[in-house]
């Protein structure tokens, strides 16, 4: 396995540099190579500590654009690795909660949230669930 760079946040504004290695992506993500990440108000909830575990290193960004590396077991012939992709905050639906099957993305349950709950773009890789893509091509 190669690896990668990332920006890591734990605790409060306690930020490091880390080298971490490039992993296949989970059934239904996909890896992204990140051009650039957004800086939004919203990845305060990571910087302050406001997360289920603050002593745990994570990658904050949320607004990730790149380009698909790798694509996990389950994901969409829609997705191609060459792709330029865009994932967003709300971590992708998976279809598990009467909000996510009709379509209410923000109310649904145990969402993951992209540079909260899961590493974010603040690195030089991702990993994002295929249904959180989109491209504007």
């Amino acid at each position: 396995m190669s690896s990668y760079y990332a920006t890591t946040v734990t605790g409060r504004r306690e930020f490091a540099g880390a080298g971490r290695l490039r992993s296949s992506p989970a059934p239904g993500e996909v890896r992204i190579g990140v051009q650039a990440c957004g800086v939004c108000h919203a990845d305060v909830l990571a910087v302050e500590g406001l997360r289920p575990d603050p002593s745990r290193p994570l990658v904050p960004g949320h607004e990730v654009i790149g380009v698909i590396e790798a694509g996990g077991d389950g994901v969409p012939d829609t997705w191609r690795i060459g792709d330029r992709v865009g994932a967003g905050f709300l971590g992708g639906p998976d279809d598990s909660c009467e909000f996510c099957r009709r379509g209410d993305f923000v109310d649904r349950t145990g969402r993951p949230w992209t540079g909260t709950h899961m590493n974010g773009g603040y690195a030089q890789v991702a990993c994002a669930r295929a249904t959180v893509l989109d491209s504007r091509d």
